[in-house]
């Protein structure tokens, strides 16, 4: 697009960023108030949610289409898993994410190859937390604002 669709704000002290639509305004993915970690094996990050949010995605696994978003893991390591367990981590490892919003659906992709646990939970807030065994942190903010556009978007990465 010619005019960018987010925009991306950093605080060095404490470490913390934020990702916003330039459109309107609304945050998409934001750690303030929460800490990071980042050594050579193991990387910790947590985003603030929306109340009750609608989310799907972080595949490949055998949950329901729409994810558990209280005390909920999804681990992204991949097994060949015989007979396809309830709730358990399969062959493919995509951590990408779909927030399906009133005025829009945005993906949120990390690019890392490294195992890790997902963790979702309305705990003092509703939040999800990324716990890594190593990497970088490359994200890819997807624009949407359908949940076809996102798909078409992820596929172009």
């Amino acid at each position: 697009p010619k005019t960018p669709s987010f925009k991306f704000d950093f605080n060095a002290d404490p470490s913390s960023f934020t990702v916003s639509r330039t459109d309107t305004g609304e945050v998409l993915f934001d750690t303030t108030g929460n800490k990071l970690v980042f050594e050579s094996q193991y990387v910790y990050l947590k985003t603030h949610l929306p109340q009750n949010p609608h989310l799907y995605g972080l595949g490949e696994h055998s949950d329901a289409f729409m994810l558990n978003t209280t005390n909920y893991t999804r681990t992204i390591y991949t097994r060949d898993a015989y007979g396809t367990p309830e709730g358990e981590n399969l062959y493919g490892a995509h951590p990408i994410y779909f927030d399906h919003r009133k005025d829009g659906t945005h993906g949120v992709f990390l690019l890392n190859s490294n195992g890790m646990d997902i963790f979702i939970d309305n705990k003092g807030g509703q939040y999800l937390e990324y716990n890594i065994i190593g990497g970088v942190l490359d994200f890819y903010f997807i624009a949407g604002p359908s949940p076809r556009d996102v798909a078409i978007q992820y596929a172009e990465i």
